[in-house]
């Protein structure tokens, strides 16, 4: 994974695993600006026990637990005799205003060479640990959007070479025991570097934030849109919006998935922006044509594998 020599190169913050919250507060989680915390897992068992074939057989039947997509969801206190939640993540947890899903953990295994295309994942907060392996990282702040396909958070399959042309980036290297402080909206593409890489990750929402960034406003869109689409009080208007949205291939379709909400202080806007930013959607369509078959092929690799296979996805 290469980076534009015309981008701007950034060096991503490193702390130890002893900072106290109020720092890690003022430097990263309020501002909403990404660190690596190093050494989390030192003395952890799961740091030598954990395999895809071990999460496999542990989390199969644990009720706590559950495969979407191409990872575990898992509640919190899940596999308690292996690792300990952070005392950074303990306290968000009891921060005010933070939101979590009932499962807001997840475990990933992916085999040497899988990648992500370049996107950003909304509202979530994300303290990724990498547990075993290592993984290459490019961050782009949401102030310096990438084009995405219409409606989506994935920006187009093989722009790879362009992502940071132009724009700061962060590229990192990831390493076992290390943990990614990923905050809400930032863009970033992944590539698995060792045989087996797995890593455990906690996710959370804000109901609030200062930090305003052109990625937040695209998603006060696309969250709008979804929920007067989805939420309309004529029952003719949800069918139709439903009957599309099965039609049109998942690089197309506007559904807001995760949390319930957005942030308390999402900006009012007329009809007339609504339907502009809807248009301007559409005219992104002939990039999906184009892409069609590169698009099909990956959705045909992510696809949600069986729990007996997830060492291998």
């Amino acid at each position: 994974m290469s980076a534009s020599a015309s981008g701007h190169h950034c060096e991503i913050p490193r702390e130890p695993a002893t900072i106290g919250f109020e720092e890690f507060r003022r430097k990263y989680f309020d501002p909403e600006q990404p660190c690596i915390i190093e050494g989390v897992s030192d003395g952890w068992p799961a740091a030598e026990k954990w395999s895809g074939d071990y999460l496999k057989d542990a989390l199969a039947d644990d009720p706590k637990a559950v495969v979407e997509a191409v990872w575990f969801n898992a509640e919190k206190g899940v596999l308690p005799d292996d690792y300990t939640t952070p005392p950074v993540i303990e306290q968000v947890y009891r921060e005010e205003g933070i939101h979590t899903r009932p499962r807001n953990i997840r475990i990933w295994v992916h085999r040497k060479g899988h990648e992500t295309n370049m996107h950003y994942d909304g509202l979530d907060l994300i303290f990724n640990l990498q547990m075993k392996g290592t993984k290459d990282w490019i961050l782009i702040p949401p102030d310096q959007p990438l084009k995405f396909y219409p409606f989506t958070n994935f920006s187009p399959i093989g722009d790879d070479e362009h992502h940071v042309a132009g724009k700061a980036y962060m590229q990192f290297r990831l390493k076992a025991g290390e943990m990614l402080f990923l905050p809400p909206f930032w863009q970033h593409r992944v590539v698995s570097c060792d045989e087996e890489n797995i890593n455990l990750a906690w996710e959370f929402a804000k109901s609030e934030s200062d930090v305003t960034s052109a990625i937040q406003d695209r998603e006060e869109f696309r969250y709008q849109v979804y929920k007067y689409f989805t939420e309309h009080r004529f029952g003719i208007v949800r069918r139709v919006y439903q009957w599309i949205y099965d039609q049109v291939p998942p690089y197309i379709t506007l559904v807001y998935g995760g949390y319930p909400h957005f942030l308390s202080n999402m900006r009012k806007r007329s009809v007339f922006a609504y339907v502009g930013w809807i248009l301007g959607e559409w005219g992104r369509l002939p990039r999906v044509l184009w892409d069609m078959r590169k698009i099909r092929l990956n959705l045909k690799r992510i696809t949600a594998p069986k729990v007996a296979d997830q060492a291998g996805s």
